[in-house]
């Protein structure tokens, strides 16, 4: 159950780039059309600010939804009867998968 969690906190993370993507497109659109240069530039600031969360999201979202999905299904295939078993390590420097068959 909890990689399953994972997975959807990290989709949930790629919709809200993908909010913030169209934000950041919206706000640019108005400083192509905002009548003064300062309010121009002020309007391009908020809009790059918008896009670099929207990467930020997209980024760790895709890889909390990666993790989740591959811890998921590791879990899903892992530990028969017959004594195998699949499992995934993460350590603070590390990430590994450890198998025995």
């Amino acid at each position: 159950m909890v990689p399953w969690v994972v997975a959807g906190l990290g989709a949930a993370g790629v919709a809200a780039g993908g909010v913030l993507g169209v934000m950041a497109r919206n706000k640019h659109q108005e400083a192509d059309g905002a009548p003064a240069q300062a309010d121009a530039v002020l309007l391009d600031e908020d809009a790059r600010s918008l896009a670099r969360g929207a990467n930020i999201a997209f980024i760790a979202g895709g890889a909390v939804a990666a993790g989740g999905l591959i811890w998921g299904l590791l879990q899903t295939l892992g530990g028969d009867d017959d004594g195998s078993a699949v499992s995934l390590r993460v350590g603070p420097t590390s990430v590994g998968v450890l198998g025995r068959f």
